[in-house]
């Protein structure tokens, strides 16, 4: 479970960590490094290459007129530690051993307490893990993107 946590407020936000979607491993942009999901892409790196060879032309042309962008800004990777469990992942021939996690935004919750406060936390005693600064920067912009974003209902009716 990943929390983020505001000194100043009584609510914690909690989402499950989950793993990697298989699928992810024809993609060899992604592949070779899990975390470049946390920052912005060109289109023809958010898919595998048989998928953007295939995709059709005018939708090719439209994704890059969009530019750089998140592929997946639902999504955020954390980098791998020994508290996270291990598993297999393994698609079209592709394997792997990792112990990378990551959240999608689309599953956080919140939980108020009023024990929290900026004085004291119910979490004193419990093991966390820090992310770095580039990755708390990361984050940041990634869950800013993700909830300031036009929902795609917002988009059809609109139109």
């Amino acid at each position: 479970m990943s929390m983020f946590y505001s000194d100043a407020d009584t609510v914690v936000i909690l989402c499950p960590l989950i793993q990697w979607r298989p699928t992810f491993l024809t993609n060899p942009y992604l592949a070779e490094d899990f975390t470049r999901i946390n920052k912005p892409m060109f289109p023809e790196q958010a898919v595998s290459p048989k998928t953007w060879e295939n995709l059709p032309d005018d939708k090719k042309v439209k994704r890059i007129a969009v530019g750089i962008q998140y592929g997946f800004v639902e999504l955020f990777v954390y980098a791998e530690h020994d508290l996270f469990p291990k598993y297999q992942l393994s698609a079209r021939g592709e394997r792997m051993e990792t112990r990378q996690h990551m959240v999608d935004f689309r599953q956080l919750f919140t939980v108020r307490c009023e024990k929290i406060t900026d004085k004291s936390t119910p979490f004193d005693n419990v093991k966390l893990l820090q992310l770095s600064i580039e990755a708390r920067a990361e984050l940041r912009n990634k869950i800013l993107t993700f909830f300031s974003r036009t929902p795609e209902e917002d988009k059809v009716l609109s139109e």
